[in-house]
């Protein structure tokens, strides 16, 4: 059963009464869902705190991880019928390119697809190993310089290490008023090799901007991808789960939320690019499939001075996943 809450509302401020729930300290590494909730070693007096920062925001039961297996198919096809129903409403169908094909990238491509938006996709070996999936999808497989000028939206989908590597005119040619989505996560250890600047401070997103040369908007970064490929609904539904959205830009995250929503999310607007820590691995919300008042009350729960040990704890279960299930892609897809 739920743990029991309660809330009160004072004028434009609903205050949470979240419960404690007691953890196991050392619960088995396949029942874990991400790579960021349980320390794996003997919890420092930081890591305590921080296992209590979670227990304090933690109001879900956790994932039902049967009936999600068997209702995996079935909430495909329900997400397509009300993502297509849902842009009907809106009116508007965007030009969108995503860079990556991996789990959240190729989701974003086909949720964006089937909600009747003008989708082309490029990874980093060439259009002619995504005919299939273009295909599948109802997209374009392109270049990454040719995704990159979509008109209205670019969504860029590659781990840290790739960022790096990407052409500096990658995004030379793209248009002014599109917005670019970065979903990228830092793990240091488990997969992207340590980045000086985000280690001495500088946020995820923030590093990102920099180095293509463009401000982004951080979203689809919180989300596992399996519940981002099948968990999506139609507005109004009760306990839709929320997707959070950082960027300096009010319009473009206004657009973004546009594109949550059609893709089967309630968009949650968390504020300036300032803000976008609370997004990062290892903090309260990170692969919960939360409703919006949960994530709200997840992301304020959040503690800036935790930063580091958040990323440690994320990036040691990482790890720990990889070996057990064999590969970092394996991990993403659990």
């Amino acid at each position: 059963m739920p743990a029991a809450t309660s809330s009160s509302s004072h004028g434009n401020v609903v205050v949470i009464d979240l419960p404690t729930r007691s953890r196991p300290s050392r619960p088995d590494v396949a029942s874990r869902g991400c790579p960021q909730f349980d320390v794996i070693s003997t919890p420092t007096e930081d890591q305590a705190n921080i296992r209590q920062d979670r227990a304090d925001a933690d109001i879900a039961t956790g994932p039902k991880v049967c009936r999600a297996m068997r209702r995996e198919r079935q909430d495909e096809l329900t997400q397509k019928a009300d993502a297509k129903a849902t842009n009907q409403n809106k009116g508007h169908s965007m030009k969108l390119g995503v860079i990556g094909a991996g789990l959240i990238g190729g989701a974003v491509a086909r949720l964006a697809s089937a909600a009747g938006h003008e989708v082309v996709i490029a990874n980093s070996r060439g259009p002619e190993t995504l005919a299939a999936l273009a295909q599948e999808i109802g997209a374009r497989a392109v270049s990454a310089h040719e995704a990159a000028t979509a008109e209205d939206m670019v969504v860029l989908s590659i781990p840290f290490l790739a960022v790096a590597s990407l052409s500096p005119d990658l995004f030379a040619a793209t248009p002014a008023g599109a917005v670019i989505v970065d979903t990228g996560n830092y793990y240091p250890q488990a997969r992207d090799g340590v980045i000086a600047e985000i280690e001495d401070g500088m946020l995820d997103s923030e590093w990102v901007a920099g180095r293509i040369g463009r401000p982004v908007v951080k979203a689809f970064s919180m989300l596992k991808a399996r519940s981002l490929a099948t968990r999506g609904r139609k507005p109004g539904t009760p306990e839709r789960i929320a997707i959070a959205i950082s960027g300096d830009d009010a319009q473009a995250r206004a657009r973004v939320a546009t594109l949550i929503d059609q893709t089967g999310f309630d968009p949650l607007d968390g504020g300036a690019m300032s803000e976008s820590w609370r997004q990062q691995p290892g903090t309260i919300g990170y692969c919960h499939d939360y409703d919006a008042l949960t994530l709200r009350a997840a992301l304020a729960a959040t503690n800036r001075s935790r930063i580091a040990w958040y990323r440690e704890e994320a990036d040691a279960f990482a790890i720990e996943q990889i070996k057990l299930l064999g590969s970092i892609e394996a991990v993403s897809a659990a």
